[in-house]
């Protein structure tokens, strides 16, 4: 999550006048709630609506460094209905990168790219030295972990590539490194497997198949669909 999400806040989940016109607001924080059998405290609870569609209204739950957890609905007689929606951040983040720490030689592979969004979005790959995606500040040479400060600046200055839809290129990688793919949303807000590394504490990218990585786009978790950019790269 945010650092300090605040009630009232608004804002466009997807906007293509009417077409789609999908908000989302933050009606709660602060919650402690019991799913599944575990505790998360600090919760917050979002509405998300439609001003094409303002019959129909759904809330979601979001837990600080597990994304969504619940989501509730409100049927036709009002009832409301619970569903779990637990993400599995530690099984979705160990299979979201390409490891070549173990190679010996330089691996040419090719890289394709699909999107499902409105959004101008921008993928790539960076540098990490370990499978926990520690970076390496480019002006000191540092290591530098997820979440520290400077994070950002150091895998963008790793990067050994970005680019938008694309039917393919070819990239040669080093033997040693980690590769993390990420995504600039619009072409501005930097997201990747790690929930620390993200502005809102919220995994964005999940291994959706044999070396596929697909994105949410969307600040806050979207709709969770993990397929608004996909990544495939062939040849590892």
């Amino acid at each position: 999550m945010a650092a300090n999400p605040e009630v009232g806040t608004a804002y466009y989940q997807r906007f293509d006048i009417g077409e789609a016109e999908n908000q989302a607001e933050i009606v709660e924080s602060n919650l402690d709630l019991v799913v599944n059998g575990e505790n998360f405290e600090d919760v917050i609870k979002i509405q998300e609506f439609s001003v094409l569609e303002p019959e129909e209204s759904d809330f979601k739950y979001y837990a600080p460094s597990v994304g969504l957890i619940l989501e509730e609905e409100i049927n036709e007689d009002g009832d409301k209905i619970f569903s779990s929606s637990l993400q599995e951040m530690a099984d979705s983040e160990s299979n979201a990168f390409i490891n070549f720490l173990d190679a010996e030689t330089t691996t040419t592979v090719d890289v394709s790219a699909v999107a499902n969004s409105a959004f101008d979005n921008v993928g790539g790959f960076y540098q990490a030295i370990d499978t926990q995606g520690t970076a390496i500040d480019p002006v000191s040479g540092a290591e530098i972990a997820v979440g520290d400060a400077g994070y950002e600046i150091a895998a963008k200055s790793s990067s050994v590539g970005e680019f938008g839809v694309t039917t393919g290129e070819t990239w040669e990688l080093d033997a040693g490194f980690v590769y993390i793919p990420y995504l600039l949303a619009d072409g501005a807000d930097f997201l990747t497997g790690f929930a620390e590394a993200n502005i809102d504490g919220l995994n964005h990218v999940q291994a959706v198949g044999e070396q596929n990585f697909g994105f949410e786009d969307l600040i806050g978790g979207g709709d969770n669909d993990f397929n608004d950019f996909i990544i495939n790269v062939e040849g590892v």
